[in-house]
């Protein structure tokens, strides 16, 4: 107020002090009077203060209800008109362009589309809410894992409605904590504004009767409802009763990342025609797909890469050949990145890697109790809203829940040990779930090698324990470092990168001259590049003495032992310098079978 030179603002501010001021005052008294009876043992005068509390209390409640209304009076609204021709399907309706004003915050100044991929699941979306909710007038839920579009899909719907005439759209975002976002569209013209969460109540009523008044079709969307928030329960409510005033008109449809919702009514949902859709998360099919599109992997291209590769350094550098066209990049691009962030497109398309990797460890970190990662798996019985960590994938007409990527497989397998492989195995559904069932033997693998060790059979029935190590997930050159500041003897080097050109784990011991190359697979037949394995040898430092022994190891289940084969060999001669025999690599590789079932 002090710094303030314009006179209006000026008088907002002072305005806004003396409410603060008096809030503060009554509060002080609410708090004496709280004590005093506390204290008090005259049971009349207790009586006499406690009325006088309940007064005091109405008078407090009655000035924050005023404050609320003043604060939704002087909201701050963006206005900006969407333009017909750079928004809407593309690409024989492959693609949407969708206004990246939609979801910016108020105060960025970004500008330009975001360019979405039109999946199965997005047009079946766009499907559920014309036909479901825009003309059958139900009240649809939108549920699945996070990161799955939900919401830009429902943007999508929303931004094209709402640019048809006789249609007015409005949303409301509702985040954890912090404030509602509300936005509306109407004729091509999106407007924007925020408010404090715990006004909702107050507020919301007020917009839709002003915003959103009789006689027009209006669609509103609540996304990011979260069961048991009460400010999402306040808007959830606000809406439903706005619904209620006009059937004929009204719509609504709600956007939620729980994997179902909890505490059914089936009278309610009668009532009030309620119907669900579930969003699955992407494959790895509909990323390949997606990235065909240029205008669609132009949109991404700046986290596609391999960030970890500029920090770390990369133990397979130039791994695209010389020959190698652009689509085939990007398919590589693609298969590495999936191994990280699984189905969850936000990661995919919205992070770069090794940001996408600091979140699932961050995720990893917060689960308080990793007995309800096993709880959620119960499907639609689960009253726990899906998280970061989990995926949600249909397989022709067959639904599995499951971990949402290998990579946080591995990370829990690695910390939580064969116990916690077992409780996957134990999953109602995880023997017919093929992305989780191709995935168990690796994880105990890694499970076992940093717990007690490895026992391994050879063709010749020969039984061959390997002991066990810590598994560093680092890459090659930083494990060097690691080794000369630790004088670490031995260590289970696991590159982030997904089948690093073909080898899963390398168990390297200083103390003994020795480096594994592990390649654990269930496949009938694998390939084998040599050249990835001399890379990370030099970047291992390991060569430049004489007396190092590799080895290249396959493991696979006890049952395909004997019919595994080594199909390929690429890179002959390259690791002539460590005793291999050019010609003879497919031979002198090892195979070793390990039994997959867990022990108790």
């Amino acid at each position: 107020i002090e710094m303030c030179q314009d006179p209006a603002e000026k008088q907002r501010l002072t305005s806004q002090l003396e409410r603060k001021e008096l809030e503060h005052k009554l509060t002080l008294e609410k708090k004496e009077l709280e004590h005093k009876i506390e204290m008090c043992q005259d049971p009349a005068e207790k009586q006499r203060l406690t009325s006088q509390l309940e007064r005091k209390e109405l008078v407090l409640d009655k000035h924050r209800a005023e404050v609320r209304e003043e604060e939704a009076e002087s909201a701050i609204w963006t206005e900006k008109t969407l333009s017909r021709d750079l928004v809407g399907h593309r690409e024989a309706n492959k693609l949407f362009f969708l206004d990246r004003s939609l979801f910016d915050p108020i105060s960025s100044s970004q500008a330009g589309v975001r360019v979405l991929y039109c999946r199965d699941s997005f047009n079946e979306q766009w499907r559920f809410l014309d036909d479901r909710v825009c003309k059958a007038g139900c009240l649809g839920w939108i549920l699945g894992p996070p990161g799955t579009g939900k919401t830009t899909t429902t943007m999508s719907f929303m931004q094209s409605r709402g640019m048809e005439e006789g249609w007015r759209v409005i949303c409301f975002r509702l985040w954890k904590w912090g404030i509602v976002e509300f936005l509306q569209v109407d004729d091509g013209v999106l407007r924007k504004c925020e408010m404090p969460a715990d006004n909702a109540g107050a507020w919301i009523p007020k917009f839709l009767r002003e915003r959103a008044p009789s006689g027009k079709k209006t669609l509103v969307s609540i996304d990011g409802y979260r069961q048991g928030e009460q400010a999402h329960g306040f808007v959830l409510s606000a809406c439903l009763y706005w619904v209620h005033r006009e059937l004929e008109n009204r719509r609504l449809v709600i956007t939620t990342s729980m994997s179902s919702r909890a505490k059914k009514s089936s009278e309610q949902d009668a009532n009030e025609k309620v119907e669900e859709m579930m969003v699955y998360s992407w494959t790895m099919e509909e990323y390949l797909e997606a990235c065909r599109y240029d205008a669609f992997y132009k949109s991404v291209a700046d986290v596609m890469k391999w960030s970890l590769d500029e920090e770390e350094g990369s133990m397979d550098e130039g791994e695209g050949s010389m020959d190698e066209t652009e689509q085939e990049r990007r398919s590589r691009e693609i298969e590495s990145k999936y191994q990280i962030v699984g189905g969850s497109c936000r990661y995919m398309f919205e992070r770069r890697t090794d940001e996408a990797i600091q979140e699932l460890r961050d995720g990893i970190e917060a689960v308080p109790d990793f007995a309800s990662l096993f709880d959620m798996g119960m499907g639609e019985r689960a009253n726990n809203a899906v998280n970061r960590l989990h995926g949600k994938y249909r397989v022709g007409d067959e639904v599995h829940w499951t971990l949402v990527s290998r990579f946080v497989s591995m990370e829990l397998a690695q910390r939580l040990g064969e116990t916690f492989v077992r409780k996957i195995e134990e999953l109602v559904d995880a023997t017919g779930n093929p992305t989780l069932r191709g995935w168990l033997f690796e994880m105990l693998f890694f499970a076992r090698i940093r717990g007690a060790g490895l026992q391994l059979t050879t063709r010749s029935e020969i039984v061959d324990d390997w002991k066990r190590c810590n598994v560093i997930r680092l890459e090659a050159m930083q494990i060097h470092k690691l080794q000369e500041k630790t004088k670490v003897a031995r260590v289970c080097l696991k590159p982030l990168k997904w089948n690093q050109g073909g080898y899963d784990a390398v168990i390297v011991d200083w103390s003994e001259k020795f480096v594994r190359f592990v390649q654990v697979t269930t496949r009938q037949s694998h390939d084998l590049k040599l050249r990835y394995m001399a890379k990370c040898l030099q970047l291992l430092g390991i060569g430049k003495e004489e007396g190092w022994k590799v080895e290249i190891v396959f493991v696979v289940p006890e049952e395909i032992l004997n019919s595994f084969s080594v199909k390929n060999v690429e890179n002959k001669g390259i690791l002539a310098r460590y005793g291999w025999t050019r010609g003879n690599e497919a031979i002198e590789a090892q195979v070793f079978g390990m039994d997959p079932r867990t022990r108790r």
